[in-house]
């Protein structure tokens, strides 16, 4: 009686693990398992798409986009800012006579300190609809920052309050409020200045500008060691 030979049955997930491991070793091995050299692993891994500083920057970025694109500044304030622009004048000759003679020394100094005691600082007019409108873009931008009011209309400003919206304008030329700082350096108000926080977020800049550092990771700490 003739006896029949019968291959071993291989079921298809065997199969197709054994096939993927045969891939990823063709890719991998050479690179990781042979003793190559930093600069090689540096280059398989970005042909690869390893690089967790590109992948951490394509995430910011997408945050920033959806930041930018939820967020919207009112745009009746907008126009009457430009208004307001037109008093800017009448505005610092008014800071000027409201705060009449002041120790300038004292108040820039007091200014210099308060500006750089949170990544963001606003000094605020606390009734004022332009000062209302930054708090909320900022909350709702999930950003912290620190008011600093200088009176609830600028015609109530009075002693060191009134001495500093003069000395703001002496520092960079506006008396209207908010003044807002980030990181120490003034962007203006509202919608005027260096560029001004509606600009900064509508551009997408705003987050990055108060975002921490970012401390490099081992690997990109080994691609800087090798350039």
């Amino acid at each position: 009686m003739a006896s029949s030979h019968r291959s071993p049955t291989v079921a298809f997930p065997t199969v197709f693990l054994l096939l993927l491991m045969h891939a990823l070793c063709g890719e991998l091995m050479p690179t990781f398992c042979s003793g190559s050299s930093p600069s090689r692993l540096i280059r398989e891994s970005r042909r690869l798409g390893y690089t967790t500083s590109a992948l951490a920057e394509a995430n910011a970025e997408v945050a920033v986009a959806s930041s930018a694109a939820t967020l919207q500044a009112s745009e009746p304030l907008r126009f009457a800012s430009g208004i307001t622009g037109l008093l800017k004048p009448l505005l610092n000759a008014q800071a000027k006579m409201a705060a009449g003679e002041y120790d300038q020394e004292k108040i820039r100094a007091l200014i210099e300190t308060e500006s750089k005691s949170a990544p963001v600082v606003m000094y605020t007019l606390s009734q004022s609809p332009f000062s209302i409108e930054a708090k909320r873009l900022l909350t709702e931008a999930s950003i912290d920052f620190k008011e600093i009011e200088v009176a609830p209309l600028f015609i109530l400003a009075e002693g060191d309050n009134a001495a500093k919206r003069a000395e703001l304008g002496e520092m960079t030329g506006r008396t209207s409020m908010p003044h807002i700082f980030i990181n120490g350096q003034s962007i203006g108000g509202l919608y005027d200045g260096t560029p001004g926080l509606a600009a900064l977020i509508e551009s997408g800049e705003l987050t990055a500008m108060v975002q921490p550092q970012k401390e490099d990771s081992v690997f990109d700490m080994l691609m800087k060691s090798v350039r």
